[in-house]
């Protein structure tokens, strides 16, 4: 979503416009100074859109990256490393064990 132009209101800095956005970066120029974002993220407790369509549809996007990274997230189970009953590097020694000498009879 183009949000160059918008207004915006963040907790700290209070309100200001979107001067530049890449892909993942906003520039909001504030009253005293100009500062990035990550993008959506921000909007996620820093950023608000003052307009409340634009806000709606950043929610949105929050909402379907949200789910993307959820899906396709593996279950830790399957991240874990397997047990292993032997280690890596044999650290026994074979031993030897003597047969048993039959008696002889007398």
């Amino acid at each position: 979503m183009d949000l160059i132009g918008q207004a915006v209101v963040h907790q700290t800095f209070g309100e200001g416009i979107v001067i530049n956005q890449t892909e993942n970066v906003l520039t909001v120029s504030f009253k005293h100074e100009e500062k990035k974002f990550v993008y959506p993220n921000a909007f996620e407790g820093f950023l608000k859109a003052k307009d409340a369509k634009v806000d709606k549809v950043i929610k949105k996007e929050l909402i379907a990256m949200d789910n993307e990274m959820i899906r396709t997230q593996k279950e830790p189970k399957d991240l874990a490393e397997p047990v292993r009953e032997k280690p890596l590097v044999e650290t026994e020694v074979p031993v030897k064990v003597p047969k048993k000498r039959k008696k002889k009879e007398a």
